[in-house]
């Protein structure tokens, strides 16, 4: 049956499971035309899948789509409004992309990327006394963040705290990118 949602979803899963990517995406973009969901084929899990396929294929505009519906299907998830967040950043929404980071902080208090992610977005519009707020937040975290020391050390840099800026500087420099 060429129009069943169900096995256009599973032959999606299995060539993603396969790491055949772009065969995946084409049958989850079926799924999606025919837009009938259920059985084998519930909606929240297809819309994860394809938001994180489309993400993946630089396809911004339709994860982004797809990230916001799945906040309307499961409002009380973080991490939709995170990524939601960071596809607003990445087309330079500086403001929206914070406001969706401030969501995601609210749902999830111990979100450290989100943290991380709101501190930059503040380190970068000159608030660098909230910016610290939020990189501290992040550091304090239950994944460490180097990248967050780095900033948290400008900030403290540009603060004459010069000594505290070593520390944070130091600590960044576990991360072979900033090194």
């Amino acid at each position: 049956d060429p129009r069943s949602t169900e096995l256009h979803f599973l032959l999606g899963v299995a060539y993603l499971r396969d790491n055949k990517k772009e065969l995946s995406l084409m049958e989850l973009k079926t799924v999606n035309e025919i837009g009938q969901f259920g059985g084998y084929a519930p909606e929240v899990a297809f819309r994860k899948t394809i938001a994180d396929l489309y993400a993946e294929f630089d396809q911004p505009e339709e994860a982004l789509k797809e990230y916001l519906l799945l906040i309307k299907l499961e409002p009380h998830s973080a991490e939709h409004v995170f990524r939601a967040g960071t596809l607003f950043e990445k087309r330079d929404n500086a403001d929206r992309a914070s406001g969706f980071y401030r969501k995601a902080i609210e749902l999830d208090p111990k979100h450290s990327d989100a943290h991380f992610r709101l501190g930059l977005q503040l380190y970068r519009g000159k608030h660098p006394t909230e910016a610290k707020v939020e990189l501290e937040q992040a550091i304090n975290g239950p994944s460490v963040n180097y990248q967050a020391f780095y900033y948290l050390g400008r900030i403290l840099k540009e603060k004459h705290d010069f000594v505290a800026a070593l520390i944070a500087f130091e600590k960044a420099q576990r991360d072979q990118e900033i090194k």
